[in-house]
């Protein structure tokens, strides 16, 4: 990002810095942090920078924050500071450095959980041996560690925290509205983890709950704000739709880990739409499969429709199938997609695609499929100027929206 191109609207700034923080874009971060803006701005949930590089465990990212004065306590409307992110996403290595930079261990959020107990969540099994002598007492509406090893199913830590721990950190002693662990497993119904607990010898120090005040399906939601919304993970079409060819790969070659992308779809299909060749080969090396599918429509199939001509000889070099599946083979389809060229089509046409009819039209399927709505759409660096009806499936608009 240029800094012409940041509009001089702060709280457009802004956006764009949480934003750089969320990608991982350390160029754009300092170009902001040097054109004035504090490294404590905050999104209206009041998550920083630096909390968002704590869930990732960006350690480069909390050092450069932490070096131009963010704030190491600064927490969210949940009272989750950055060392509370850290542990409940695992990440050790963050959590190591957080302490050393003088992070506040025994702190709790406003619900009153502890990082321990955070990290118990995730099932963090090292985060929670590092932390396992933090005695941090919980406040009394606030699951106990066991309490959320049991909640969450977590046999290994259920087992540590009894057997394995150096010291007893506050496990045993009624929290959560009263409730043990033992009797947390009996709400729950959980007849394995109510054995398990017999097995290790832990039984239950408060009297039997009366069912009329607390009721087994009344008693989950009690336990969800153990999780606090604290998966802030990098959204990879954010990359891609910025062509961040260098992120991109640099993370993937970190093997970190992205938020979760719409059932089906594949980062290679978003790619397609975008038309980036480069941003395809960094995903193909990385691993994404070539020809996965969404109800029958591949990547090579989206950049035909997108009319991505580079992007369609690219992915057959690549050994894409170009066999459609659908009532319109491969060449037709690009026979009525503008942008793609001649020379396009004879090197499809020799691939011999086998057309397979079926009841129902390809592009009434397509709309179905992928919700797509008519609209002119402005091409875009890697379009033809014009975009035929098939273009005006709206293909960038629909991934634009979602990645917006």
């Amino acid at each position: 990002m240029r800094y012409s191109d940041v509009c001089g609207d702060m709280n457009l700034w802004h956006e764009a810095f949480l934003e750089a923080a969320m990608t991982a874009d350390e160029e754009t971060l300092v170009m902001l942090l040097d054109a004035g803006i504090h490294p404590d701005i905050f999104d209206d949930e009041h998550v920083t920078a630096l909390q968002i590089a704590a869930a990732q465990g960006n350690i480069t990212m909390m050092q450069l924050l932490l070096s131009r004065g963010a704030d190491v306590e600064r927490c969210n409307e949940v009272g989750m500071t950055a060392f509370m992110h850290a542990c409940r996403n695992g990440h050790i290595e963050a959590v190591e450095f957080l302490l050393l930079h003088s992070a506040d261990r025994f702190r709790t959020t406003f619900y009153g959980v502890t990082a321990l107990t955070l990290a118990i969540a995730g099932g963090y099994l090292d985060v929670v041996a590092l932390l396992q002598n933090e005695r941090c007492p919980t406040q009394d509406d606030a699951p106990t560690p066991l309490c959320a090893a049991v909640a969450k199913r977590h046999h290994h830590i259920i087992i540590f925290l009894e057997l394995l721990s150096d010291e007893v950190p506050f496990i045993d002693d009624p929290c959560l509205y009263g409730l043990d662990a033992v009797r947390v497993a009996q709400i729950l119904d959980d007849k394995q983890i109510s054995e398990l607990l017999s097995d290790l010898g832990v039984s239950s120090k408060v009297q039997t709950p009366n069912n009329r005040f607390i009721a087994a399906k009344a008693f989950e939601p009690c336990l969800s704000y153990i999780k606090c919304n604290s998966v802030l993970l990098p959204d990879i079409r954010f990359l891609i739709r910025d062509e961040k060819v260098h992120q991109l790969d640099r993370m993937l070659r970190r093997k970190r880990t992205f938020a979760p992308l719409p059932d089906g779809t594949t980062a290679l299909m978003f790619a397609a739409v975008v038309g980036n060749v480069d941003v395809a080969r960094v995903l193909l090396k990385n691993g994404v499969d070539i020809n996965a599918s969404l109800e029958n429509f591949t990547a090579l199939m989206i950049a035909v429709v997108c009319g991505n001509d580079a992007m369609v000889n690219y992915l057959l070099d690549m050994g894409a199938n170009d066999s459609t599946n659908q009532p319109l083979s491969l060449a037709e389809l690009a026979a009525h997609s503008e942008g793609i060229r001649d020379t396009t089509i004879e090197k499809i046409e020799k691939h011999d695609v086998i057309l397979r009819p079926k009841g129902k039209s390809f592009f009434s399927k397509l709309r179905k499929a992928l919700n797509f709505r008519r609209k002119k759409i402005q091409a875009v660096q890697h379009c033809p100027n014009e975009i035929s009806f098939y273009g005006q499936l709206a293909f960038r608009e629909r991934v634009n929206s979602s990645m917006a």
